[in-house]
């Protein structure tokens, strides 16, 4: 009952019941990707003959322009349907793509988190005279998604399903049109949604769409610390999350294209630059990220670095820019870059007290 024929490039099919898709976030975090900003992981995609990719906010972290390079050496394009330039009425990147599985056609929606319009630099989404030219569409997200959904099924998909990358929202900053729950909510046709951004962990839930039917939602955390399996199997739809840790079959071709890259620059990443005597830490053992919350030893060293460098009076990092604990003992280059692999500048500004006020309120 499961699908078990798949097309590739050639336009031929291969016996298979797997389908591979991603969330997006793929180019970015660790000292590779930021090294040579992004590309070493593109022949590792090809070898992975990826049925579908939605982009991430983190595919901007290199700029647009990087971005669109990195999309030229793909072979299988990024799929986004709300980030648009504003004034033409078709996105940017295609909204979806139909994949064909035997007598089976398969829609894929790509979804793109609004927030990434401040998240990732905003500068990149401007004219020269400061105006936003490139919108992710906030305030319209509901009604973009829901016409490609209806484009999707009358070009004939026999299920509709949303690589998301939208998540949960951590504070109310954001509104609820960054929370993947209310999107299904306000919208009627998607069968499945996997959903990604916020790092949950969903092995299946169901969500009520406007319609009254009846939506799948998986999420299957961060770091590639679980695979998600969908199954599709007579018109029924199940999910379960696979722990990677527990997974032991690996291809050999990508073993050994991944041994070399990391081989190649494995004398930069593993330069040792400190020691430290203790943890340091972002995270508690529960895996709750304390550096957006409350005080941490890492959080404090990272302030006082920018502080001490630029000889401050007062050094300041968004705990969401710590990215990663650095354990006991040797640090090494490849440790700092997993703390700070976003390339944001160090900035020294004067300020009244009362901004510092203001700021910490």
């Amino acid at each position: 009952g499961q699908i078990n024929q798949k097309r590739n490039s050639s336009g031929t099919y291969r016996t298979d019941t797997a389908i591979l898709v991603d969330d997006g976030d793929i180019f970015q975090g660790n000292t590779i990707s930021n090294v040579l900003k992004g590309e070493p992981f593109l022949e590792a995609f090809d070898y992975m003959d990826y049925d579908a990719i939605t982009l991430g906010n983190h595919e901007f972290d290199y700029k647009l322009d990087r971005l669109n390079e990195l999309v030229g050496m793909m072979n299988t394009k990024p799929i986004s349907c709300n980030f648009q330039k504003i004034g033409e009425d078709a996105s940017y990147f295609e909204p979806y793509s139909i994949v064909s599985y035997g007598d089976v056609e398969i829609a894929y929606i790509g979804i793109t988190t609004p927030s990434t319009i401040t998240s990732s630099s905003p500068a990149q989404f401007k004219d020269e005279n400061g105006k936003f030219i490139y919108t992710f569409n906030p305030s319209t997200l509901y009604e973009v998604v829901q016409k490609n959904i209806d484009s999707a099924k009358s070009a004939g998909a026999d299920y509709i399903i949303a690589l998301s990358h939208v998540g949960y929202a951590e504070d109310e900053i954001y509104g609820e049109i960054e929370d993947i729950e209310t999107l299904i909510q306000n919208t009627n046709g998607l069968d499945v949604v996997l959903d990604a951004h916020s790092h949950s962990v969903i092995e299946g839930m169901t969500i009520v769409d406007k319609g009254g039917n009846e939506v799948l939602l998986s999420s299957t955390g961060t770091k590639f610390e679980n695979i998600g399996k969908l199954t599709i199997s007579n018109g029924e739809f199940s999910t379960e999350l696979i722990k990677t840790a527990e997974y032991q079959l690996t291809d050999p071709a990508v073993d050994a294209y991944m041994q070399q890259i990391q081989e190649e620059y494995a004398e930069l990443g593993n330069r040792k630059v400190a020691t430290s005597e203790v943890a340091l830490i972002t995270k508690d053992a529960d895996g709750n990220r304390l550096v957006r919350t409350t005080e941490t030893n890492l959080g404090d060293l990272c302030a006082e670095a920018t502080r001490s460098f630029l000889n401050a009076e007062i050094g300041y990092v968004n705990g969401g820019g710590i990215r990663a604990d650095i354990p006991a003992g040797e640090v090494t280059f490849n440790h700092l870059l997993n703390v700070f692999p976003f390339n944001n500048s160090v900035v020294l500004a004067e300020v009244s007290g009362q901004t510092m006020m203001d700021m910490m309120e």
